[in-house]
């Protein structure tokens, strides 16, 4: 939806014209700007660049400063890569408008009391649903019952699975992940699963994954994960 970075870019306008109208004649210079008002600015330019990966990883990494939090969820809106649809292995899903989860099928999981989704993930036995507000739910589809508590998980605009571990892109550019054995079909050794685990957590301006490869703001793809 690139009405979200069309609203963004009509609000950065009007608050640059709006300053412009409103500052001296004699502005500050650029060296007495603070350090996040610079960074603010640069993050600016980036989104007129149309560099908007880099531009949402900017304006997140500057938190609650000014507006730059919302405006770093526009452009992830417009940008991030989330699947809406499922089918596949017994049962099909899809988000509908209000937030909730449709599913159908002779497998299909209970997720009635899942609301706010946006997005989903499914690789056996793990579903996943990305959550507006960035938090993220998880079920074991052969038993829903048995839910899976992220706790802890913010800022999250993106989620993947491979059944085992549940992969959670930030705002940030950076990508958390869980590995939940109980419902896992199969396993790494322990030594195995802490380089992976710290691999993942490498990972740095990252607008895309997807379990295996990951793209870089720059557009790179990184693959073997």
């Amino acid at each position: 939806d690139w009405a979200a970075v069309t609203e963004t870019a009509e609000q950065l306008a009007a608050e640059q014209t709006e300053a412009a109208e409103t500052q001296p004649e004699e502005t500050q210079p650029e060296e007495s700007l603070s350090p996040e008002e610079m960074k603010y600015n640069e993050a600016v330019d980036l989104f007129y660049n149309e560099e908007y990966g880099k531009a949402a990883i900017a304006f997140a990494k500057l938190g609650d400063f000014w507006d730059a939090r919302e405006i770093s969820h526009k452009i992830w809106d417009a940008i991030a890569v989330r699947d809406t649809i499922y089918a596949q292995n017994g049962f099909t899903a899809a988000v509908c408008e209000d937030g909730t989860v449709a599913v159908c099928g002779t497998l299909a999981p209970d997720v009635s009391d899942w609301t706010d989704i946006i997005a989903i993930s499914r690789s056996s036995p793990l579903m996943l649903g990305l959550r507006s507000d960035g938090s993220v739910v998880a079920t074991d589809t052969r038993n829903s019952s048995r839910e899976i508590t992220l706790k802890g998980w913010t800022d999250i605009v993106s989620v993947a699975t491979d059944g085992c571990t549940i992969f959670g892109l930030k705002m940030d550019g950076t990508v958390v992940a869980y590995q939940e054995y109980e419902y896992a079909d199969w396993r790494m050794d322990e030594k195995e699963l802490a380089v992976y685990l710290d691999k993942i957590a490498a990972l740095k301006d990252i607008i895309e994954f997807n379990v295996t490869t990951a793209k870089t703001a720059d557009g790179r793809w990184l693959s073997g994960l």
